[in-house]
């Protein structure tokens, strides 16, 4: 009998420079995603969204020219993240699996390390169109949803990595980066060298999504307690899923994320998932939201045919 599943809103959106990925909890919410997992079978309730601090008034920090690029929001990433693990942590030591929607991927740091508190030897698959690995070394931008992948697995700057106090929260050689098309210049660098391993969006197109998937389950599931699912919207072809911040041109078609998460749900091997970057603002039609609903559905058992 699968667990019960918590629902925890995570509506930040200060870690990413557009606003509106903050309404993603809520969106999906008004499309009746609990009574249609209730209608699976699914035990669920909503655990309601996670508090954000107060933001310091003004502008995004800025920098003196030449320097790198200031932490943008880092008191504001940094606290929402450390509450977040609290409810995480919370939510697993009840028994539940904890279903987290964003907000921005910085939250990943927080719903990793309120996972890793409880399963300590953890496997992590990251679907993303981005590498996520910046520190304030690489960033172009200073943005902390380019830098939670790297903080996860130790290698960003310290104030990140050490998020909920566990460091690393998972290991490099059980973490997957799964979909990637768009890596910045000097975090791809960081990357090869990190012990992550990487299928790109070509290595799907070439091989098939369900090969890739098997792949990926091996290395972070193999000899691990749980694998962690986060999924990234902008990881899906922007054609297909518009309604997210910072799309990149190619990616996952629809039918092949239904897929990757169906087949991740059957492994029996998913604790906990978090799905991010639902920006309703740019989702004029809907079909954005829509289609992440219904992946989350597919994640927690929702047969394909």
């Amino acid at each position: 009998m699968p667990p019960p599943v918590e629902l925890i809103g995570a509506p930040l959106d200060w870690g990413a420079s557009r606003r509106g990925c903050r309404l993603g909890p809520d969106a999906l919410r008004a499309l009746y995603l609990i009574p249609m997992a209730q209608d699976l079978g699914r035990e669920m309730f909503d655990g309601g969204n996670v508090q954000l601090p107060p933001l310091p008034s003004g502008a995004l920090p800025s920098s003196p020219p030449g320097s790198p690029p200031a932490l943008n929001h880092e008191h504001a990433v940094v606290a929402t993240c450390d509450g977040l693990a609290e409810r995480v942590e919370s939510a697993m030591v009840a028994g539940r699996f904890p279903l987290v929607v964003g907000g921005d991927h910085s939250i990943a740091m927080g719903t990793l390390g309120g996972v890793a508190r409880v399963v300590k030897n953890l496997g992590l698959i990251w679907v993303d169109a981005h590498a996520d690995f910046n520190d304030s070394t690489t960033s172009p931008s200073g943005n902390i949803h380019g830098m939670p992948l790297a903080a996860i697995v130790g290698q960003s700057d310290a104030v990140l990595n050490n998020i909920a106090g566990i460091n690393p929260k998972v290991r490099p050689g059980r973490t997957v980066l799964l979909g990637v098309r768009d890596i910045d210049l000097l975090e791809l660098p960081k990357l090869h060298s990190s012990g992550v391993t990487v299928f790109t969006s070509w290595e799907v197109e070439r091989r098939g999504i369900q090969a890739v998937v098997a792949d990926a389950l091996e290395v972070a599931g193999e000899g691990t307690d749980g694998v962690h699912l986060s999924f990234d919207l902008d990881s899906l072809n922007p054609l297909e899923m518009p309604g997210t911040g910072t799309t990149a041109a190619g990616g996952l078609t629809f039918r092949e994320a239904s897929v990757l998460v169906n087949q991740l749900q059957g492994s029996g091997r998913l604790v906990s998932c978090e799905v991010t970057e639902l920006n309703p603002l740019l989702d004029m039609a809907g079909t954005s939201c829509r289609q992440a609903r219904d992946l989350i559905l597919y994640v927690l058992g929702k047969p394909l045919f």
